[in-house]
């Protein structure tokens, strides 16, 4: 009920953003297969594994289960059997949302899952008040459950500490460091050399609000790829193509093969993300 609720809910924005065009579009410019469907199920399980704190949840959930097996129903209270009902809600909700989105045929962005972050930690604290219950009410001392929940809690910690350090430690190294990337160099060029940037029609595959927002430039073609029958019909004056997105460059050489360009590089490495640590590790 909720889920249908949600979605109801949701409808007229899907309809206002054009959700299902954009879906429709990016599914026609990037085949999918399971082989995809898999490695962006095991990019978001990775992703929460080492970042955050998926193997504490699934701690929780086998000390839940080993309680649940191991005891009759009626030895908790009625208060904890609805944060279990909440929990099995939380956790469904999110069993759900990765399988729904991992089917997403292009590149995964980290944004696309990472809301999920304050569900799982919402779904931690359940199962650690869950697990507070069950060893209150078989007897155990307190000093002993808080002690179990420490040791859980730092072995967990500790794990991630080395990780976690040289992770932080890169994004600590950008806030004292300036980090140009290709739209560093492609827009700045384009304001100096052309008097009226915003008379200009860029085709491109990626970033293009940034060429919208500081230039005001017209940008065709796009990420999604989603109005290519009418962009086709305007040649552009400048072609961006970003190579490393599994954008289909035949669209670009359309436009090359009707006319002439000067070719222009810059002194940087054409990386599919924008951060230092990824960009680091690349190079």
């Amino acid at each position: 009920m909720p889920f249908a609720i949600l979605l109801i809910l949701l409808t007229p924005y899907f309809i206002f953003f054009k959700t299902f065009s954009f879906i429709d579009a990016m599914s026609k410019q990037y085949e999918f297969n399971y082989k995809t469907y898999l490695i962006h199920m095991e990019q978001i399980l990775k992703y929460f594994w080492k970042y955050e704190f998926l193997s504490l949840l699934l701690v929780c959930k086998v000390i839940i289960a080993g309680f649940w097996i191991g005891t009759k129903n009626n030895v908790f209270s009625i208060k904890k059997r609805q944060l279990m009902q909440i929990s099995h809600f939380f956790s469904l909700t999110v069993i759900i949302y990765i399988i729904l989105i991992a089917r997403i045929p292009s590149y995964l962005f980290t944004r696309y899952f990472i809301v999920l972050q304050p569900i799982i930690t919402i779904i931690i604290i359940l199962d650690l008040f869950i697990i507070y219950d069950f060893f209150y009410l078989s007897g155990c001392k307190q000093k002993n459950i808080f002690a179990l929940i420490a040791l859980v809690l730092g072995l967990v910690i500790a794990s991630k500490g080395f990780i976690l350090r040289n992770y932080l430690g890169y994004h600590f190294y950008e806030l004292l460091h300036q980090y140009r990337g290709p739209l560093d160099y492609t827009i700045p060029y384009i304001e100096n050399a052309y008097g009226k940037p915003d008379e200009l029609v860029i085709a491109t595959n990626y970033e293009e609000y940034s060429y919208m927002y500081y230039l005001g430039s017209k940008v065709t073609i796009g990420y999604v790829g989603n109005n290519l029958e009418e962009d086709l019909k305007t040649q552009p004056d400048i072609i961006i193509f970003r190579n490393g997105w599994g954008s289909n460059p035949q669209v670009f050489n359309y436009f090359l093969q009707k006319a002439k360009y000067k070719t222009l590089t810059f002194p940087i490495f054409n990386y599919p993300l924008n951060n230092i640590r990824t960009f680091a590790k690349s190079t």
